[in-house]
């Protein structure tokens, strides 16, 4: 074998070739493998191949190599290992003799993680990313930078700088016959910024794809928002704003994340916002923007409480609109009275099937107006709920006045101004429940009493457990209603999948466009998890992809070393075989396990 830089149009090449004779005994040589613009100087090329012969034939050097020179033989083998050339060196007669083996010797070692890799791969397939990519111009380094970078998020997230570690433990670089442990962490931040320049394309595409893939009807948008937060004050970014955290981080800087899901679970657009932007005002743009992406007629847009204001509701009847939205918790108290009349409620059948949470019944009953049907719902689970969170705040409210009142009497605190202040504050942190008190201080006497108001607190509490569903669309069945509503515990689901298995939070990126980028790419992460859990439920395996991913784990790419008698050493490098569960699992996924590449070498004594 020896070394040579081929000269091409763009930059030389170098290529590792060997000679040999074809059947008229003429010389000729070959390429085994290009190495790209790897830089050895020609004076060292003799050096490494003799180098590269000593690791492959296993033979003991009497003086050691020069530590580069052993260094770029060792990359050269590596990636022969990785792209399966070592084949090439080997007739396969020599592993397909009968040799005797020492059993005790065996071992194994660079193991990989495969099996999440393999469903992550399948998912990518399935959505024929690499064509849609290709449609958006994007090069074939680019669509396998992309991938990468999608899959980590999926099976192992970490920030683009720890990305190239991480490909060192994945047995990507075996199933592309690529060597992909020199790669940096530059490519991965520049894919992010390209991914972000066609986002609104490769979203329109991808949910297109997705319809024509697994046949899916779109009738009902679910749309919600979350935030999350950033790690840093974020100085450079301005969309990193302070606001309400729905992780209760209220320390930090937030963005916002917009997401529409179809009703079955799989992405249509996601928008980033301002983390101190007013849900409500979000509503209009991202229907408008959906309108000009999917096609789909007149969808019903159902979406939670913060969406549900009157202005909203309002634009999208007068738009010509379908909605369906849960009304904010006050409105309940003006059905009070269908909410003391339970009686005349029916119960939803079959509950059971679209919530597995609880098996309590649920019971509703529908009101017509000129514009809208109005359904009062109600949920002895969710009343048991709301009373013990009332009880318990009730409890904690009196503590505080029990303990004020003591401090008053035993002449610790007497200024005036100071009482009432302690009262406002105890108002203030207890306002689930202070509007049911009457707080009375007497200066004169120096004494604390409190009543609750038990018509406005009675009033109150019989419609714990009932909520208000809204919708304009006419011919829905009571039970219809509700049933779509629950859809949006998808978006919920999706959220929290998108934080916890994926990686979203917290957001390290200085730059608002890596942010972006950051969430994207969570999304596109998120589409091949989508992809993986819906195929399973139709082949009967109902699980999440933390349960998938767990079950998985196991299944990896093995480097089995075998010493013969005959004093050489076999090296093999293969999938391992998967239990019965992977085994299963990957049937379902339609995983090809036969078309895994495989390498062999043999260490000659």
């Amino acid at each position: 074998m020896y070394l040579a830089r081929k000269t091409t149009p763009t930059t030389p090449v170098l290529q590792l070739l060997r000679s040999y004779r074809n059947a008229d005994n003429k010389p000729r040589h070959e390429v085994i493998i290009s190495l790209g613009d790897l830089p050895i100087p020609r004076e060292d090329f003799k050096a490494v191949s003799k180098e590269l012969d000593r690791i492959i034939s296993g033979q003991q050097s009497l003086f050691g190599a020069d530590d580069q020179i052993q260094q770029w033989a060792e990359y050269i083998y590596e990636a022969l290992r990785k792209s399966g050339h070592l084949d090439k060196l080997f007739e396969p007669s020599e592993f397909e003799e009968l040799i005797e083996v020492i059993p005790t010797e065996i071992e194994h070692e660079d193991a990989r993680s495969l099996g999440p890799e393999l469903a992550a791969l399948q998912a990518w397939k399935d959505l024929d990313m690499e064509s849609v990519l290709k449609s958006l111009r994007f090069s074939q380094t680019q669509i396998r930078d992309t991938a990468i970078s999608v899959i980590n998020r999926l099976c192992d997230p970490v920030s683009e700088h720890a990305l190239p570690e991480w490909l060192k433990t994945s047995s990507l670089g075996d199933m592309w016959k690529e060597n992909l442990d020199e790669l940096g962490d530059d490519r991965f931040y520049r894919i992010s910024d390209a991914l972000l320049r066609i986002k609104d394309s490769l979203e329109e595409k991808l949910a297109e794809k997705e319809k024509n893939v697994f046949n899916l009807e779109r009738s009902i948008y679910l749309y919600d928002m979350t935030n999350t937060y950033f790690e840093g004050n974020m100085l450079h970014n301005p969309a990193a704003k302070r606001g309400a955290s729905k992780e209760k981080r209220f320390d930090a800087p937030l963005v916002s994340v917009g997401l529409v899901l179809d009703e079955n679970g799989f992405v249509l657009r996601h928008s980033t916002l301002p983390g101190n932007i007013y849900e409500g005002h979000t509503l209009l743009d991202t229907i408008h923007a959906l309108d000009s992406g999917t096609g789909d007629e007149n969808p019903l847009i159902v979406m939670d409480a913060g969406f549900s204001s009157a202005e909203n509701l309002a634009t999208l009847r007068a738009e010509g609109y379908d909605y369906l939205t849960v009304a904010k918790r006050i409105t309940r108290l003006a059905y009070d009275e269908e909410f003391a009349n339970l009686q005349s409620f029916t119960k939803i059948e079959g509950r059971d099937q679209f919530s597995r949470s609880s098996r309590k019944d649920v019971f509703v009953k529908s009101l017509k107006t000129e514009e809208e049907t109005i359904l009062c719902v109600y949920s002895k689970d969710r009343e048991s709920k709301e009373m013990a969170m009332i009880e318990r705040v009730e409890s904690r409210l009196i503590a505080d006045l029990e303990k004020l009142k003591k401090s008053i009497e035993s002449g610790r605190i007497k200024d005036r101004d100071k009482i009432k202040q302690r009262i406002g504050r105890i108002r203030q942190r207890r306002s689930r429940v202070a509007k049911y008190y009457g707080i009375d201080f007497d200066s004169d006497e120096q004494s604390l009493e409190w009543t609750r108001d038990e018509e406005k607190y009675n009033r109150e509490v019989i419609a714990t457990g009932g909520y208000i569903i809204r919708t304009n669309r006419e011919n829905l069945e009571d039970d219809d209603i509700w049933k779509i509503y629950i859809l949006l515990t998808k978006v919920e689901a999706g959220f929290r999948t998108l934080k916890s298995d994926l990686g979203l939070r917290p957001i390290y990126h200085h730059l608002e466009r890596r942010s972006d980028g950051h969430i994207f790419i969570t999304i596109l992460a998120y589409r091949l998890l989508r992809a993986i859990e819906f195929r399973l439920q139709h082949a009967g395996l109902h699980a999440s992809w933390t349960t998938i991913k767990r079950a998985l784990s196991t299944h990896a790419y093995v480097s089995l070393i075998i010493p013969s008698k005959n004093g050489n050493t076999y090296k093999i490098r293969k999938a391992g075989r998967p239990n019965p569960m992977q085994a299963d699992i990957y049937r379902k996924l339609g995983v090809n396990l036969s078309s895994l590449p495989s390498s062999r070498t043999i260490s000659r004594n």
